[in-house]
């Protein structure tokens, strides 16, 4: 779809009809752009808008706003802007920039693509948008990200990640995209765009930031925590802070034989996808060798219960979570050494690096990563999101970690296929983590699961809710 030919003093806008019923919970956008044939130095760029139904209208153009261009400033309404053209520093004094942009208003300040990503090169760009509620923050999350690997070249490009909007909440709302040219031109095209809507209608969602007013948890989803060795403090991430602080959840501190657990409770039956994300950080300080990693996992409800942790009692090997009808995801630091499975490429000693998959007792796959690619045990927050969808016979498992140090992204498993999965009584997140002779501090935070039955889209893409897709590089998993 040509939204401008190479030609000046030109707008062109198109408006998709309202398909979705009712207000979002997630909205994942994925759609191709090219821009190129640049006239005069190349101008001015384009926008997309999630525009609200309710002042928009469900069909045709916009009462309110036919057109529009890089700079989608449209009333009760989410926009992201793609600028080419410098105009001082609203346009962050670059050539290309990209911009937030709601009810009306640019959101913060626009992010500079000088040097770091080329939107009128001529290649066809993949960009990924996520709109994530945030109920507990009074608005919701959006992550922009821009990708050229698929047209030709070799940048991936986190814009913005997790960036909170105040005030923006789910509202029914259809796409739209308008560009335009001025003095300058280039001709501006977009091409496969695909959108996955979930609703609260049939989506139940655990949110956990972990926000405390010491020493008392604020709001979130229940969950509860068991001392295996060690029991779970909610810490304040500026110590001795007074009044409502962000926190962390720490599973365990820098001393050896700790262990433990948190187990949310259930807020949904829904098993036909499940959504995660969350962070995590493995901090050593030196003070001791690395050990030994941490987990989460899904537990069957038929099992552990509706609330409550019954988790097995004492010291438990939670990078290794083989517990009956429960799935695990686990982030090891340690190893036995060379010749181990979870001993990477550049490991030395007995450090590990690596992401494994666990169902009903037994290690079904594990994938080393490199430390020169991503350290586990950084000290920094990483950032994992975890995809299960039910499929024939099982259920495929995606996991992506984002680096915390440099925004890289990690893909251990895309879509693998894990046999025999099924949750009789729908499911329950929880994550442990232990240390044993050796030690590091294992903190979480911002928890995000969500439960969808039955995910409405126009078109639903492979990794589900993932939305933002954990393509940055994809690995074949050791089984």
């Amino acid at each position: 779809m040509q939204l401008t030919p190479a030609a000046g003093s030109l707008q062109g806008t198109v408006f998709f009809n309202d398909v979705f019923d009712g207000a979002y919970d997630e909205l994942d956008i994925v759609f191709q752009l090219r821009v190129d044939q640049a006239g005069n130095g190349g101008a001015d760029g384009f926008g997309f808008a999630y525009l609200d139904t309710a002042l928009h209208g469900t069909t045709g153009p916009s009462p309110l706003n036919p057109t529009f261009g890089e700079e989608p400033n449209l009333l009760g309404s989410l926009g992201v802007g793609f600028d080419t053209f410098n105009n001082g520093g609203g346009d962050a004094n670059a050539e290309g920039s990209v911009s937030l942009h709601f009810n009306g208003a640019q959101v913060g300040n626009s992010v500079s693509l000088d040097g770091t990503f080329q939107l009128e090169s001529g290649l066809v760009i993949t960009a990924f948008m996520q709109v994530v509620n945030s109920p507990g923050e009074g608005g919701s999350r959006v992550t922009v990200v821009l990708d050229d690997t698929f047209g030709g070249g070799s940048t991936f490009l986190p814009a913005f990640s997790d960036v909170l909007i105040p005030g923006l909440t789910p509202y029914e709302g259809r796409m739209a995209f308008g560009a335009r040219t001025g003095g300058a031109w280039n001709r501006q095209a977009i091409d496969n765009v695909e959108a996955t809507h979930i609703s609260g209608a049939g989506t139940q969602t655990y949110f956990e930031d972990f926000e405390v007013q010491s020493p008392t948890l604020m709001g979130g989803t229940p969950f509860t925590p068991k001392n295996h060795g060690f029991e779970p403090l909610l810490t304040p991430e500026v110590p001795g802070a007074t009044g409502v602080q962000p926190g962390v959840m720490r599973l365990t501190t820098e001393g050896g034989g700790q262990a433990s657990s948190i187990v949310f409770d259930q807020t949904s039956t829904n098993t036909q996808q499940i959504v995660a994300s969350f962070d995590v950080r493995v901090t050593d300080t030196g003070a001791a060798a690395r050990a030994d990693g941490a987990a989460f996992m899904l537990l069957d409800a038929a099992d552990y219960g509706t609330t409550g942790n019954s988790l097995p009692d004492g010291y438990q090997a939670f990078e290794e979570p083989n517990f009956a009808n429960a799935l695990g995801i686990a982030f090891d630091t340690f190893s036995g050494g060379a010749g181990q499975p979870d001993f990477c490429a550049d490991c030395v000693g007995n450090v590990g690096n690596a992401v494994s998959i666990h169902w009903n007792g037994a290690t079904v796959a594990e994938v080393t990563i490199p430390l020169a690619e991503i350290n586990l045990a950084a000290g920094a927050f990483h950032h994992a999101d975890v995809a299960v969808t039910e499929v024939p016979g099982g259920v495929n498992v995606t996991v992506a970690v984002t680096d915390g140090t440099d925004g890289s992204i990690s893909v251990p498993f895309s879509d693998f296929f894990v046999p025999g999965v099924l949750f009789d009584g729908g499911a329950r997140a929880a994550f442990a983590a232990r240390t044993g002779g050796a030690a590091d501090f294992h903190d979480i935070d911002n928890v995000n699961v969500q439960f969808v039955p039955e995910p409405s889209a126009w078109v639903l893409a492979t990794c589900g809710a993932l939305g933002l897709a954990l393509l940055r590089r994809r690995r074949t998993a050791r089984a």
